[in-house]
């Protein structure tokens, strides 16, 4: 018990912490300003909070996905921090967080998989440690149908693969959908 309200303490100094690094409403109302995605990951490497995973992006030459990559990279690493601060009741909670972040990935890359985006960065090893898929061989799929023939070999991700077999075609629209209808306890509303 005492170990818990410790612990808790130390992710509550934490927590105020990377609040005093994240961008401000003044600092979104400049990326917004920005003209392409090349202003805004030049912006964003100025940040401490993305100037490490930004560090060796070339912001002249970089894609929207390869940004978005980067900074859902970033957004995991914050988590993992929190995480490694956490008592073992809180990491039952993120443990059970971490399946939204699993099917975002899952999401990102059946996007990616359907424009021919390939992605040579190695996957973080805290992410693969609590993602129930291997992302580089979900990656490494050649078209959609592709991908979702891989998810029946992952557990619980049998469900997402039963319902996305039903349709004729398989689009990311269809993903989409599916991840909204295997997911029925998520609330209403945009979730990705």
């Amino acid at each position: 018990m005492l170990s818990e309200v410790i612990s808790n303490s130390a992710l509550c100094t934490k927590i105020k912490c990377m609040l005093g690094k994240m961008l401000d409403t003044d600092d979104y109302e400049m990326l917004l300003k920005s003209s392409n995605v090349n202003q805004i990951a030049q912006k964003l490497k100025e940040y401490d909070t993305f100037s490490d995973v930004l560090q060796d992006v070339d912001s002249q030459k970089i894609h929207r996905a390869d940004l978005e990559f980067y900074l859902q990279t970033e957004f995991i690493l914050e988590f993992k921090k929190l995480y490694n601060f956490s008592g073992n009741e809180t990491k039952k909670f993120y443990d059970m967080y971490f399946r939204k972040i699993e099917l975002d990935m899952l999401k990102t890359i059946a996007r990616d998989v359907n424009i021919g985006l390939v992605h040579k960065e190695e996957i973080n090893k805290f992410v693969q440690k609590h993602i129930s898929y291997d992302v580089s061989y979900m990656r490494s799929s050649a078209s959609l149908n592709e991908l979702v023939e891989k998810l029946k070999y992952y557990g619980r991700n049998k469900v997402l693969y039963n319902m996305l077999k039903t349709h004729k075609k398989i689009t990311v629209f269809c993903n989409y959908i599916g991840v909204k209808k295997s997911l029925p306890f998520l609330p209403k509303g945009r979730l990705f």
